[in-house]
């Protein structure tokens, strides 16, 4: 699982962490992978059944202060989602992590 952030008008202009999984379509909604593997990650956002729809994901990596493992970050803004149940899956060669979350109203 990933480490999850929320940014929105309650935060304004920075993340901060959580670990409520309910989210508004104003937020935007990142998660952060430790990994100490090589490689490019790629990230997309899964629909309840776990199909990929078009909501782009961003996907950068910033290195850990300990320079022990690097973070893979993902992020997305929910404005173009319904109310309801996603995820964002984060792949790097053949692990995959899938992140769960809500857009509640």
């Amino acid at each position: 699982e990933g480490v999850m952030w929320r940014r929105g008008p309650t935060t304004g202009p920075k993340y901060e962490m959580t670990a409520d999984p309910g989210f508004r379509r104003s937020d935007r909604v990142r998660m952060e992978h430790a990994t100490t593997a090589a490689g490019v990650a790629t990230a997309r956002m899964l629909d309840r059944a776990g199909n990929p729809n078009a909501v782009p994901v961003q996907v950068t990596e910033r290195a850990d202060e300990s320079g022990e493992f690097r973070w893979i970050v993902a992020e997305a803004a929910l404005a173009p989602l319904a109310p309801g149940d996603y995820a964002i899956e984060v792949a790097l060669d053949e692990a995959k992590s899938v992140t769960a979350f809500k857009v509640v109203p």
